[in-house]
């Protein structure tokens, strides 16, 4: 397939039919905060003690310890591309952005079938002012995973800061058609009840 005809694709993969209103977002692209303990990844894996540990560790919000045990996670699984990806996380999440793209590419070797290692070049990408690598990666990662909204949102970025905003908007209605919509709850008579009900104010010291 060319690479036009890719290009086109990509933009028609998700059927879009209904009008959708595109977010503006800041100029530094922002990428999950939050490392994976598991990858989709086909074959048997368990996560190594410093990878478990600095998981642990970047949940309680102790990140550049975290970040240490991540990176000895790599060096003592070199082959491990869960451990690069959270590598890659925390180097991004720091502003590390070179060093996190180097990440996503051990992680792009190792697994190669795994699109969220270009989804990470991406956005690395993005934070280094590349808008044209960064939509180079996006489009093979939306090859791999056309359904992924924030591959979408990421590649519509890459496409604006080029000045290619028709292809951005049909990018971004894209990324919004398919984004997971939480309902809100319906609050009935009951429901209020039970919210009152449950209610707990925090104790009040007795004034002296």
């Amino acid at each position: 397939m060319t690479r036009p005809t890719l290009f086109f694709a990509l933009l028609v993969a998700p059927t879009v039919c209904t009008a959708a209103t595109v977010t503006k977002y800041g100029n530094q692209p922002q990428f999950s905060d939050t490392p994976r303990p598991l990858a989709t990844v086909h074959v048997p894996w368990r996560a190594s003690k410093p990878l478990t540990r600095g998981l642990e560790l970047w949940a309680s919000g102790r990140r550049d310890l975290a970040t240490k045990w991540f990176e000895a996670a790599v060096h003592g699984l070199p082959g491990d591309p869960v451990a690069w990806h959270d590598l890659g996380v925390a180097y991004f999440c720091a502003s590390r952005f070179t060093e996190s793209h180097m990440c996503f590419q051990h992680e792009r070797f190792l697994y190669a079938i795994c699109p969220s290692a270009l989804y990470g070049m991406a956005v690395c990408q993005l934070a280094m002012g590349n808008p044209k690598l960064a939509e180079d990666d996006l489009a093979m990662a939306l090859a791999e995973a056309p359904r992924e909204w924030e591959y979408w949102h990421r590649f519509a970025q890459a496409l604006a800061a080029q000045g290619k905003h028709e292809a951005a908007a049909a990018a971004a209605r894209n990324a919004a058609a398919l984004k997971p919509r939480i309902r809100r709850p319906v609050w009935g008579l009951g429901g209020v009840a039970t919210a009152i009900a449950t209610l707990r104010f925090p104790h009040m010291p007795t004034a002296r």
